[in-house]
C-alpha cells in the first residue's frame, strides 16, 4: 500500500532517540483531491513539528509540540482561494479558540467577514493517535 513513514529522530551525542514514527498521517500519491500528489512539507524546529500540504485551491498546515513525550496538535491553519474569494481558518488548541476570515482576493482587500468562536473543548491529541488528515469535523463542514 505503499504508505509514507514519517520518523521524527533526536540526537544526543552519538545516539538517536526515536520521538515518533507515524504511518498514516502523510498522504500517499492519489489522495490529494483534484492535486493527486498533495506535496507534504515537512518543518522540525524547536521542539515543533509542521506538516503542510498543498491540493489543489487550499493550504493545509498541522502544528505540533513536543510536550513531555509525544507531539500533540496545537494548532492548524487552512487557507483556501477559489473563485475570487478567500476562506481562512486558523485553530489555536492551546487557547481553545478558532478565528475564521473570508473576503475577495482582489489587491489590498481586507477580510470582509471575520469571527473568533470557541473549540469544542478536547485534550490535545497525539500525533500518533490521529490516522490521516481531514478526518476531524470540528464544525459543520470544517474538516482538520
Amino acid at each position: 500500500t505503499n504508505p509514507r513513514i514519517l520518523v521524527v529522530v533526536q540526537q544526543r551525542g552519538n545516539l538517536y532517540k526515536l520521538l515518533l514514527q507515524q504511518n498514516t498521517f502523510i498522504l500517499r500519491n492519489g489522495e490529494g483531491g483534484w492535486n493527486p500528489d498533495p506535496n507534504a512539507r515537512i518543518e522540525v524546529d524547536n521542539n515543533e513539528l509542521r506538516i503542510s500540504f498543498s491540493m489543489g485551491h487550499t493550504g493545509t498546515t498541522y502544528i505540533f509540540k513536543y510536550l513531555k513525550d509525544a507531539f500533540y496538535q496545537v494548532a492548524v491553519n487552512i487557507q483556501t482561494t477559489m473563485g475570487g474569494s478567500f476562506d481562512v481558518w486558523d485553530f489555536d488548541f492551546i487557547t481553545g479558540q478558532a478565528a475564521n476570515s473570508t473576503g475577495g482576493v482582489e489587491e489590498n482587500a481586507h477580510a470582509s467577514e471575520s469571527e473568533t468562536k470557541p473549540i469544542p473543548k478536547n485534550e490535545l491529541k497525539k500525533l500518533s493517535n490521529i490516522l490521516h488528515p481531514f478526518m476531524w469535523e470540528i464544525f459543520p463542514d470544517v474538516f482538520i
